[in-house]
């Protein structure tokens, strides 16, 4: 006889649906992601009987419901005054300029229009009358799926993801309430820990909350108070959403500001307390709980709007993963950590994607270093590691992506407006009789004429970033492309034609990001004094100038120009003084320091050499020297982005002092094992 097994078992049981509705929600978001990123260039004609005489010089046509479900044209608004790519031909000539102000339309016509609101307003180039001057007139367009489909397939994604993780808590209840439970044992045992790793940063966070005046950085600041949204994604996705919500939920400025600057100072305590709390002697704990604080520049970035606020508390979460991936292995809760501070620091600033060579570098280094290095046990976390940094980067990109469409955002890089700056520092420092060679030389490596005439703007624009964008789009000839493509490309260019001024003004960058970008012997200037001389330049030179910035500013006090005195008073402080010789800019202290710190970081590998400890000090000055390079290829250097190094300098000078102490205390214990059979 035949035995049916499983005869009585359901069918379907819990952890199919589990992974139905997860499978499904990431298709599904996928997806949207995918229909994102579609687009298609459409190409119409204006027909005469469509147009309408609007006022003085400028003609009107309907667009609405071209180019037909479910294709639209995105077109400027209030918030985004660039969001058009539509280009107008007159007799297949390029008209311009494009996002040109109506005032400017009406009144003196020229061949200047506007995508607004599903209008176009425009002026033929003599001031004639379109309808009847025989000219044809064209458009052509990137059409983006319409919102509301994207929309409508996010959430549907996110809704099956999210069923597939309720089903998955409710089938896995009993084993994560267990899990809690032996979560919070734990830190209920190591309460005492967690208590000294804050102390010192609660204590900072406190002071400068309850004691000290927002800190400003200039007209940044006040944007984050006006229009968030329209930041990213050159800015990427948390700070504005962060920002974003304050607004929305805090109408008034001063509300808004103390809500914010709370939130970042939470933050900086939880994830020092999460980095410091890595080391299992307390006196340690409290060590890298009070110098890595330091590094931070004792969380005075947390006192203001700036996206170091939050960037530098997701760097310490993926420090602190790397001392626990030094102490525990890769385990599940170290690859969270790991994947958490990567994509949060991902999300926050740009430059910060460097660090993930921190973690590689740390497991690459011990498993070289490692007895055992011809075995696979050895290089199994390098292939964790690696899973989790491009895990990292594909969710950082797809969530980049479709935030990007889901908000009608431009989606492209702009980073040759950060890379212009480096295009006119090596410009200005070729000698005068050699410009005309050097650009020539350079627009010569261009792969198309808009190109090599956008370069020549690049290197020769004052006021870059802003106004290097604005000299483009006035020129006639570069009409028909985007100023920001053209920028990118320039720079790529630039990047990809390095020659000797080039390199000599990346070396100037180079040696300004790692030796202090202030000459000068003495005290000089350090990140204190900078912070609080560019809250008081901002209060006295460039809010006073904006009636919408001062409009913002109501309650917060820095409406008022005298308010900026009190950041003088503050810089000029003997303890600003004092804090500013542990963080200087300034290349007569800097350096010292520096020097300090690699010969106690030496000393301490010299002393402790265990694989493990080599590896992870190795791997804080690979993410130094990473992040420096990178900084110096794309942009120039600002003291506020030195900000990441100081952390890693003053988490070495932690590290390698807590070593030598343990050694020297080792050593003195009776029955000690002699060093190189020492375990750690």
């Amino acid at each position: 006889m035949v035995e049916l097994k499983n005869w009585n078992r359901p069918r379907y049981q819990a952890g199919y649906w589990v992974r139905l509705a997860l499978g499904l929600g990431i298709v599904v978001l996928l997806l949207a992601y995918g229909l994102s990123m579609l687009g298609r260039t459409v190409r119409f004609d204006l027909v005469p009987g469509e147009l309408e005489h609007a006022v003085g010089q400028s003609f009107v046509v309907q667009l609405k419901g071209r180019p037909g479900w479910p294709w639209i044209l995105p077109e400027d608004q209030v918030d985004r005054l660039d969001r058009s790519d539509l280009r107008l031909y007159e007799g297949g000539r390029p008209l311009g300029p494009p996002h040109a102000q109506h005032a400017g339309i009406r009144e003196s016509g020229g061949g200047g229009f506007s995508h607004w609101q599903n209008y176009l307003l425009f002026s033929t180039s003599d001031r004639s009358d379109p309808r009847t001057n025989g000219r044809t007139y064209s458009v052509t367009a990137t059409a983006r799926l319409a919102p509301t489909i994207i929309s409508w397939t996010l959430a549907i994604g996110s809704g099956g993801v999210l069923l597939g993780l309720s089903l998955l808590g409710w089938q896995q209840r009993a084993r994560w309430l267990a899990a809690g439970r032996h979560r919070a044992a734990h830190l209920w045992r190591r309460r005492w820990d967690y208590a000294a790793a804050g102390a010192f940063p609660a204590a900072v966070g406190g002071f400068a909350w309850l004691a000290l005046p927002p800190i400003w950085n200039g007209s940044d600041s006040v944007i984050w108070l006006l229009w968030p949204w329209n930041l990213f994604p050159h800015h990427p996705l948390i700070y504005p959403t962060f920002m974003a919500f304050a607004t929305t939920w805090f109408a008034e400025s001063g509300a808004v500001l103390s809500f914010a600057t709370a939130v970042q100072h939470l933050a900086a305590i939880g994830a020092l307390i999460y980095l410091a709390s890595a080391c299992r002697a307390r006196w340690q704990i409290v060590i890298v709980s009070v110098l890595a604080c330091l590094g931070t520049a004792l969380q005075l970035y947390a006192q203001g709007l700036m996206t170091e606020a939050l960037d530098l508390s997701f760097l310490c979460i993926l420090l602190g993963a790397v001392l626990r991936l030094r102490r525990d292995g890769l385990s599940t809760a170290v690859g969270t950590a790991l994947f958490v501070g990567l994509l949060g620091g991902m999300l926050t600033r740009h430059a910060s994607i460097v660090f993930a060579a921190i973690p590689l570098a740390y497991v690459l280094i011990a498993a070289l270093l490692s007895d055992r290095r011809w075995s696979l046990a050895a290089w199994r976390p390098v292939g964790g590691v690696i899973v989790v940094v491009l895990l990292a980067l594909v969710t950082a990109k797809g969530l980049t992506g479709s935030a990007c469409q889901l908000l009608e955002n431009s989606c492209m890089s702009i980073t040759g407006r950060a890379g212009v700056y480096r295009i006119v520092d090596t410009y200005q420092s070729v000698p005068q009789g050699e410009r005309a060679a050097w650009l020539e030389r350079l627009a010569g490596a261009a792969p198309d004429a808009p190109t090599a005439q956008a370069l020549a703007i690049m290197a020769q624009t004052p006021g870059p970033w802003l106004g290097t964008r604005r000299a483009i789009a006035a020129e006639s000839d570069l009409w028909p492309h985007d100023p920001d493509a053209l920028m990118n490309t320039g720079f790529r260019i630039f990047v990809r034609s390095l020659d000797r001024d080039a390199l000599r003004q990346w070396g100037r960058e180079l040696n300004k990001a790692v030796f202090g970008p202030v000459g000068g012997l003495g005290f000089g200037i350090g990140q204190f004094e900078s912070l609080l001389h560019v809250s008081a330049h901002s209060i006295k030179v460039i809010f006073p100038p904006e009636a919408e910035y001062l409009r913002v500013l109501q309650g917060t006090g820095a409406e008022h120009p005298e308010s900026a005195i009190r950041y003088l008073n503050l810089a000029n402080l003997p303890a600003t003084r004092l804090l500013d010789l542990l963080l200087p800019l300034g290349q007569g202290t800097r350096i010292p320091l520096l020097l300090a710190t690699w010969l106690l970081a030496l000393t301490a590998l010299w002393t402790c050499r265990r694989a493990d400890f080599t590896a992870l000090l190795l791997s804080l000055w690979i993410g130094f020297a990473a992040y420096a390079l990178a900084l110096t290829l794309v942009t120039v250097v600002l003291p506020r982005y030195l900000a990441p190094l100081d952390l890693l300098l003053w988490l070495s000078n932690a590290i390698a002092i807590s070593a030598l102490i343990d050694q020297a205390a080792r050593r003195r214990r009776p029955g000690a094992l002699p060093r190189r059979v020492r375990e750690d």
